[in-house]
């Protein structure tokens, strides 16, 4: 891609560019909810198998709770439905 040679282009390049930049989605403050909510789910007794894999599986998208999460779950519950789950979501 070559730059627009002309000012009046040059300056329509800019303002899509800004348009862009604020129009794109903040998705972070969601995402980090929904790993806390995961998290939360997943480290408590209650849950369904249904909802503690869909949580374990959350967890892979949570670069910076999702590994401590899911390593605690197979430190605290050797066997149980939540080790499963966090087994499955390492693969």
């Amino acid at each position: 891609m070559t730059l627009p040679r002309s000012p009046r282009n040059l300056l329509r390049l800019a303002t899509l560019l800004v348009i862009a930049t604020l129009s794109a989605p903040r998705a972070l403050g969601a995402q980090r909810r929904a790993c806390d909510q995961a998290a939360t789910l997943l480290l408590s007794d209650t849950g369904s198998r249904a909802d503690v894999m869909v949580a374990a599986i959350k967890m892979t998208e949570c670069p910076e709770i999702g590994p401590h999460v899911l390593l605690e779950l197979r430190r605290r519950a050797p066997g149980s439905v939540r080790d499963i789950a966090a087994m499955t979501a390492f693969c």
